[in-house]
């Protein structure tokens, strides 16, 4: 038999540390816990914290307004359509392949759309190219029309683009990127980066970050205008065209602006233009609203489309 001596008694545990068999805090800890909470400073900065995230998902959210419905591809004379699919992990976009009809192909463009509807909204803003024997590529982003994978975001439209992007150049070789507001915005940016694989870039009513667009919006309305810095900060950074112009050069750089624009200012444009190395064109077009190119009464905007790509043509 042991002695009494012998048995050590168990440590006792301080003050704060948590039970050993537990992990529950001891209750000195908790109330230190409570009075963090109830300080004012802390409930504020967490509550702004808060709003400036859910803010920030909200304001990003806002630049997509998408159709999920599946376009019906047309049957019209001068061009054919081929429906295709790009795999993008589990997920999978929707094209359309544009085949000009009686007249060889000229060339390749890879259309991305505005943020609005799906991409058989947008085809009669582009299909002056197919008519004209460029081959077409026209596809949707994750959750528009038949795509998959929605619903849409930033990073999501830029993965798209460059997925886009990659299979154009695997299945017809160099390509150019043309695009149409968001989309304009988003050949810039990817564009920029495959400046070395591609033809060029045709921007139609671009904007220069998602920040300065959401300000301008902001700065629209009267009750908004005061407060449109501080909102415009709840819009992430990156993905930003501005950022990114610069490195197109040598390749072409064509934009197109109409100084009717009501909703992305053609000024815009002049910054892009400013911050862009050559070759540079910026053709601004009178009377020309947002949406509007294609109906151009004068035909000058799908004339100097075409002319500056007959310009830069390498084939």
């Amino acid at each position: 038999m042991h002695s009494e001596k012998n048995l050590k008694e168990p440590s006792k545990p301080t003050a704060s540390a948590p039970d050993e068999k537990t992990g529950i805090p001891e209750k000195s800890e908790i109330q230190g816990w409570k009075r963090l909470v109830k300080n004012p400073w802390v409930r504020i900065s967490v509550y702004l914290g808060l709003f400036i995230l859910g803010g920030c998902m909200f304001a990003d959210r806002a630049f997509y307004v998408p159709s999920e419905n599946r376009p019906v591809p047309p049957k019209v004379s001068g061009y054919g359509i081929q429906e295709r699919s790009i795999p993008i992990g589990e997920d999978a976009l929707s094209v359309w392949v544009i085949e000009p009809e009686g007249q060889p192909v000229k060339g390749t463009a890879l259309y991305s759309h505005g943020n609005a509807g799906n991409m058989g909204n947008h085809l009669g803003f582009a299909d002056f190219l197919p008519l004209n024997g460029y081959r077409l590529v026209l596809y949707d982003y994750r959750g528009y029309g038949g795509s998959t994978g929605g619903p849409p975001t930033r990073e999501k439209t830029i993965t798209d683009a460059y997925a886009a992007l990659d299979w154009t150049l695997e299945n017809f070789g160099p390509t150019w990127m043309v695009g149409q507001s968001l989309g304009a915005s988003l050949s810039i940016w990817v564009g920029g980066e495959r400046s070395k694989e591609i033809e060029g870039v045709v921007a139609i009513a671009p904007f220069t970050s998602y920040r300065a667009i959401a300000r301008d919006v902001l700065g629209r309305t009267i009750i908004l205008y005061p407060v449109k810095w501080p909102m415009s900060l709840m819009v992430s950074s990156g993905g930003d065209p501005i950022d990114r112009v610069g490195s197109l050069s040598p390749k072409p750089l064509l934009l197109v602006h109409g100084e009717a624009d009501d909703i992305i200012p053609d000024r815009m444009s002049d910054e892009l233009f400013a911050a862009a190395g050559e070759p540079r064109v910026l053709k601004k077009i009178p009377m020309m609203g947002h949406n509007d190119g294609w109906r151009s009464a004068d035909r000058s905007f799908s004339e100097t489309i075409l002319e500056f790509l007959e310009v830069h043509r390498t084939q």
